[in-house]
């Protein structure tokens, strides 16, 4: 036949059949028409954890916490937990001896109530803002254990750029003895006291702080080595904090050109901006489900990865130098907030760069404007501060554009006074939450009893935004028809339209007797 013309009615008919087969293989393709048309949910691959029975991102948590919306106790709790612990701790030793360090460890490990109690007592003090008895009292208490030679010099016994390996480091460490529980939370403890005590005053050129930041950087790597699946692997994200501001007191101007995770300021480009995948791809299977550590790396691959700058990393050397899920440093830096330091322009900073990369700029709007809020803490030089303010005027302004090209001045507007609304909420709810555990305290109610916020919760809707979908993945499935008769009237459209197409054409060359 090739080569000889078309002829009648048999031509015309396998020329619609070569066009049904062409439109069943294009009706394959994901954005073909349907009959149909069926949109599948998944939960984003960011919600199954990056370490088993972990913490998973929501987004609704970097919203919260850039606008305040987390409990947190005040200061009349804080006090009554110090005057708990030193009555638990005064049964092992009079109080006045807690905070000196012994010359030598005791032959036998103190009461696990009482070193519990240590650490409530540090963590209480520094909270307080009591840096000096808090990093005594850990000081103390680190004299109380068993000594371990551990080189502060050698290098984090683990490699954060390989998944795998991590993942079976912290596999193989398992469930802590008594003991090393209690190396491992005196360490990261201390650690994090000598940290939030020295910083400032290390960005200032203070000689001293800067030691004891180092000291407390060296504790920090100590306590990853012992236990580094804790809280999540947070800890390697402080380490690689630190090691950022170490670094600015050496090089002053890496801290108007990098953020603290290594993202450049200057020409600024959002990963969403360049590259077309959406990146937040969505959960096939199952969330935190017992799986092989392989298939744990394999489904969390689909997560959207962000990278520090290579000269950051040459002039940093961060314990973690490579692309990772931006789960893991965005829980880390939540983490830091909420049950460490607090509020920070550069945790804004940081936590904006990231949703800024992910495509999530009303989130990345919000942490600019909480990073301006709270410019002041951004460092004691002044030209410093412009710099890093303009850099942030400038990200939101971008951000605006992109939302509403037609009255970015309107959306920015708009936006600022519902932040601001929500941020004296939450604030007000933070308040009355302070000053109901002021009065249940002055009242003899417990911290521990069931009771102790009972009636405020009953009173109160919760201060944490609720989930909602915004984690959720709309999914169209390729075949989405229940039965067979569904899936081929599926295909029938396109299948019809090239077939149609094609008999129309013959017909102008086919040769009819």
């Amino acid at each position: 036949m090739l080569g000889k013309p078309l002829k009648g009615w048999p031509a015309l008919i396998a020329l619609g059949v070569t066009g049904l087969l062409i439109g069943t293989l294009l009706s394959l393709w994901e954005f073909a028409p349907r009959i149909y048309t069926r949109v599948t949910y998944r939960p984003a691959s960011y919600e199954f954890p990056h370490i088993p029975g972990g913490a998973s991102l929501r987004l609704a948590m970097v919203h919260d916490v850039l606008l305040g919306r987390y409990l947190h106790h005040g200061e009349a709790w804080y006090r009554e937990q110090v005057r708990r612990a030193n009555a638990i701790t005064s049964t092992f030793a009079p109080a006045s001896e807690i905070t000196e360090t012994r010359s030598s460890p005791p032959s036998a490990l103190p009461p696990s109530t009482v070193l519990d109690a240590m650490d409530d007592l540090g963590v209480a003090l520094e909270n307080l803002h009591d840096y000096d008895q808090a990093i005594a009292v850990m000081r103390k208490k680190l004299s109380l254990l068993p000594r371990r030679q551990v080189d502060p010099a050698a290098p984090v016994d683990t490699d954060f750029d390989d998944q795998a390996k991590e993942l079976r480091l912290i596999q193989e460490t398992g469930n802590l003895s008594p003991e090393m529980h209690h190396q491992y939370t005196t360490r990261a403890n201390l650690g994090t006291f000598l940290i939030h005590a020295s910083i400032a005053g290390a960005l200032s050129g203070d000689a001293a702080a800067k030691r004891e930041l180092s000291e407390g950087l060296n504790l920090i790597r100590e306590s990853i080595r012992l236990n580094p699946g804790a809280h999540f692997g947070r800890e390697k994200w402080q380490a690689v904090v630190v090691q950022h501001f170490l670094a600015v007191t050496e090089l002053p101007s890496l801290l108007t050109e990098f953020d603290m995770l290594g993202h450049p300021m200057e020409d600024f480009t959002p990963l969403f901006a360049r590259n077309s995948d959406r990146g937040l791809n969505f959960l096939p299977e199952y969330l935190d489900a017992d799986v092989s550590i392989e298939k744990r790396v394999f489904l969390r691959s689909a997560i959207v990865r962000i990278s520090p700058d290579p000269e950051w990393v040459a002039q940093v050397r961060p314990v973690v130098a490579g692309g990772v899920a931006f789960d893991e440093p965005t829980l880390a830096l939540i983490g830091m907030w909420t049950l460490g330091g607090g509020p920070n322009p550069h945790s804004a900073l940081a936590l904006a760069h990231i949703c800024e990369q992910i495509g999530q700029y009303p989130l990345a709007w919000e942490g600019y404007e909480r990073a301006t809020e709270l410019s002041e803490g951004f460092s004691k030089d002044a030209a410093i501060r412009r710099v890093l303010v303009s850099h942030c005027e400038s990200r939101q302004n971008a951000i605006a554009t992109h939302e509403s090209p037609a009255n970015p001045e309107l959306w920015q507007t708009t936006n600022r006074a519902r932040y601001k609304s929500e941020r004296a909420w939450a604030d007000d709810y933070l308040s009355r939450y302070h000053d109901w555990e002021a009065k249940q305290i002055a009242a003899g109610i417990a911290l521990d009893s069931p009771m102790f916020y009972e009636g405020f919760q009953r009173a109160n809707v919760p201060l944490p935004s609720k989930i909602g979908n915004a984690d959720i993945i709309a999914f169209r499935e390729l075949i989405p028809g229940d039965s067979l008769f569904e899936a081929l009237l599926d295909v029938l459209p396109l299948s019809l339209a090239i077939a149609g197409v094609m008999m129309f054409a013959g017909t102008f060359s086919i040769k009819w007797k």
